[in-house]
């Protein structure tokens, strides 16, 4: 790869961060001489033409980088009984070699992990894989309002796929993160999330996928920036007048949190006894939420009205072709006017997950487009695009 950059506007060009799909460029000592139009120019081959100033084209030296290989992939094992290479969850996540670009498997057995896990935000292209989602559990009893601060699970890197995992927050307060990720293009298929308020936090500006997954939790327990999509999971609310999101779209998002053909369900009782009366499908945090409902089946405790308020007006709440005795369409609240409403048909056609995922659902662009995997068999290998 080989780039150039005008030479009339910047004295140098630096690359740095080469990995095998990716490299950083910035510009140093930037000074201006009639400048019109600046940028950096990739190319594999030829000369690029396309920068421009007032008097013409005007190039400086080209840069030449060799992207990196891609590593090898890896497997580590973490086993409570000492039969891997590692006892801890934690354990494996350190030794993750930094911005490595093969694939980097842990495969965790069976067994109760009470651990507060952390990934960095350097320890890319990570696979989590659990032995058995039920018998595998990695749990904590953290809060934010405890001296132990975070979060059961935290993940600040980017590619990060969980397979066959419980996450599970055990304390007793109200506000118990169980799982937060600050990174893009992460993953979690057939995993369960257990919490109460607040169970998982999509913190980054960036995208996060759940197939098949089980989330519970009592009060704004999905809430956030990220661009999400939940896909043929299972939200299960567990308080008697709690909400299921809580969204913090940014407007530069196109979309936000997405439920695709999900099931909304709750028991007969709620977590302190109490009979279920109703609850909301969410209520807008920060900025400029939007929460949408496509081929959903909502229990009758959902409300009549849908939706609730809290800080801001919401961007769009919307259902499209859901069922269940709790999809209520005429009865929704019109407090907002036309922000909640069920979509039309050519909208309902663009939350397709190749398109909520596009890189242009974010201005400026993503990195790239992402189209996570479909599933995964119970050893971790991808069974379909």
């Amino acid at each position: 790869m080989k780039s150039r950059i005008n030479k009339y506007l910047y004295l140098s060009l630096l690359i740095t961060i080469i990995t095998n799909t990716t490299a950083l460029a910035y510009t140093v000592n930037d000074f201006c001489f009639l400048k019109k139009e600046s940028g950096i120019c990739w190319n594999t081959m030829g000369i690029p033409t396309i920068a421009t100033n007032s008097t013409g084209n005007g190039y400086g030296e080209e840069v030449y980088f060799i992207s990196l290989a891609a590593s090898p992939d890896s497997l580590r094992i973490v086993a409570k009984d000492g039969s891997g290479n590692y006892t801890s969850i934690n354990a494996a996540f350190n030794a993750v070699p930094s911005n490595y670009t093969g694939k980097w498997t842990i495969y965790v057995k069976k067994g109760i992990y009470n651990e507060s896990v952390t990934l960095a935000s350097a320890k890319t292209n990570v696979v989590l894989i659990g032995e058995d989602r039920d018998g595998t559990i990695i749990i904590s009893d953290k809060n934010p309002g405890s001296a132990r601060i975070g979060p059961t699970c935290t993940v600040n890197a980017n590619n990060f796929t969980a397979i066959n995992l419980t996450f599970n927050n055990s304390s007793p307060a109200e506000k118990a993160l169980t799982l937060m990720t600050n990174g893009d293009r992460i993953a979690f298929y057939n995993c369960k999330i257990l919490g109460h308020q607040d169970t998982y936090c999509g913190n980054s500006l960036g995208r996060a996928y759940f197939k098949k997954c089980f989330i519970e939790g009592t009060v704004d327990f999905i809430y956030g920036r990220a661009i999400m999509v939940f896909d043929s999971c299972t939200i299960h609310m567990v308080r008697n007048g709690g909400y299921i999101t809580a969204a913090s779209t940014e407007m530069s998002e196109k979309f936000g949190i997405n439920f695709l053909d999900c099931t909304i369900t709750n028991d007969s009782l709620d977590f302190q006894g109490k009979p279920f009366t109703g609850y909301y499908l969410g209520r807008p945090w920060h900025n400029y939420p939007r929460v949408v409902y496509i081929r959903c089946y909502e229990s009758g405790y959902v409300k009549p009205a849908g939706w609730t308020t809290m800080y801001v007006y919401p961007l769009l709440y919307a259902e499209y072709n859901c069922s269940g005795p709790g999809f209520r369409p005429s009865s929704r609240t019109t407090m907002w006017g036309n922000v909640v409403r069920t979509l039309t048909d050519s909208e309902a056609a663009a939350y397709t997950i190749s398109n909520i995922f596009s890189k242009y659902s974010n201005d400026p662009p993503f990195e790239s487009n992402w189209i996570p995997v479909s599933s995964y068999n119970t050893t971790g290998v991808e069974n379909s695009k």
